[in-house]
């Protein structure tokens, strides 16, 4: 990420207007000024703001990015807590991430939104609350973020590369704009291709369709096997089978091929819900009907999955210890963001809870578990222990989706 920085500097004043002075760039358009940069975490919006600002000092302009009167930009930002990003927005840069009190948040996009900042660093989250937001300039600083679990560094995902490159505004003056995508070598070709040609939308119905089709049966929309290929016909899955039939595994385009694949998709779907207990179906009608657990899914909106460990690990001995531990390890908890390096920052965070953390078969690997940094942000916040800005907004994540969790329980058990 560091040898993107110059590169990054050097694209964000490639526009002339961009050169000026702050002195006087409060006569010129904002739209010609303005930039956002993404980068791939929260962390990284610092880091990146940081380095801009030493770059525009090593030219000798250190207030570059500045677009307004010193002592205004100054009595706007003496509200902002966080203190590096009041430092930041003083020499005209400003960054952006969940973790960030709404206060300043707010600070921020209003000073961007009026020119008064030229550049916003942006985490790759926030792509999607910026609508409303535009710049002349978009930098996309590397399409790779580290995935915590897998140990390793993941591509974006396509819709965010788009959401990114939209926030790249047409309006102003010089009737253009610019977006500069900076990725590895070996990848080049491949955004070259997305860029200029068209690419198919395909689904992901197939991932998610237990608990669809358990939603659907909840909701008496399904109530036999038939019915069940009858929903999937509606589907875009299914107007996609036979356009794109190796992404989906159809091993042929044939009626014949297409009726087996739906067949049996629907079998193994629909027996791994009643293995879960979650439908019961009379293999002599056919017939397909909810459950009890498949009911307390669907009304809560969690996974058919999660409601079978509550069955299976909840008993009338399970003290308040092991309810900690069983919504803890709940399947929805899986995609809890987990960053590089945190190991030592939960560690000292563990030895100050009072339940000792759930075990993991291996050591080395407990802190990427989300069961044990659910399980500790959790507690964290029964114990109203202070956390660092991305601890915080992890634990308003797992708060927020925590309660239906427990009402779930809380039925299952009745």
């Amino acid at each position: 990420m560091a040898s993107l920085v110059a590169p990054t500097y050097r694209a964000i004043c490639s526009d002339s207007s961009a050169k000026q002075r702050a002195s006087d760039a409060m006569d010129v358009d904002t739209d010609e000024n303005s930039a956002i940069v993404f980068v791939s975490s929260r962390r990284q919006c610092r880091v990146v703001a940081g380095d801009l600002l030493t770059c525009a000092a090593a030219d000798g302009v250190p207030s570059r990015f500045l677009r307004a009167d010193s002592a205004q930009i100054e009595q706007n930002v003496q509200n902002v807590s966080d203190r590096a990003l009041r430092e930041f927005l003083v020499y005209g840069v400003g960054y952006l991430h969940d973790a960030l009190s709404a206060t300043d948040r707010q600070t921020v996009l209003d000073l961007f939104v009026s020119g008064s900042i030229q550049v916003l660093v942006a985490s790759r989250e926030s792509c999607w609350t910026l609508d409303a937001i535009r710049a002349h300039t978009v930098v996309i600083m590397g399409a790779e973020r580290y995935h915590g679990r897998e140990h390793r560094y993941t591509d974006y995902a396509i819709p965010d590369v788009l959401q990114m490159m939209g926030r790249a505004s047409l309006s102003g003056s010089s009737g253009h704009a610019q977006c500069v995508l900076m990725c590895l070598g070996n990848k080049r070709e491949f955004y070259k291709k997305f860029l200029y040609e068209p690419l198919p939308l395909e689904s992901r119905l197939d991932s998610q369709l237990h608990d669809a089709m358990n939603s659907e049966v909840a909701a008496k929309t399904i109530t036999s096997k038939q019915d069940a290929v009858d929903y999937l016909t509606w589907t875009l899955m299914y107007r996609r089978l036979v356009q794109n039939p190796n992404y989906y595994g159809l091993q042929g385009t044939s009626h014949e091929h297409l009726s087996d694949y739906l067949s049996e998709l629907i079998e193994s779907t629909l027996g791994d819900l009643a293995a879960a207990k979650c439908v019961t179906i009379d293999e002599d009608e056919l017939d397909v009907t909810p459950t009890n657990l498949g009911l307390v899914s669907a009304y809560y909106q969690i996974r058919y999955l999660t409601v079978e460990m509550f069955s299976l690990s909840l008993s009338a001995k399970t003290k308040l210890r092991g309810v900690l531990d069983i919504v803890s390890a709940a399947d929805e908890f899986e995609s809890l963001p987990i960053r590089h390096r945190e190991s030592s920052v939960l560690s000292r965070l563990a030895n100050r809870v009072p339940v000792p953390l759930p075990g993991t078969d291996n050591e080395d690997t407990k802190w990427t578990s989300p069961r044990v940094r659910t399980h500790l942000l959790l507690q964290a916040h029964f114990s109203r222990l202070t956390l660092p800005a991305d601890l915080a907004a992890d634990q308003m994540w797992v708060l927020a989706r925590v309660a239906p969790l427990l009402q779930a329980m809380v039925d299952v058990a009745a």
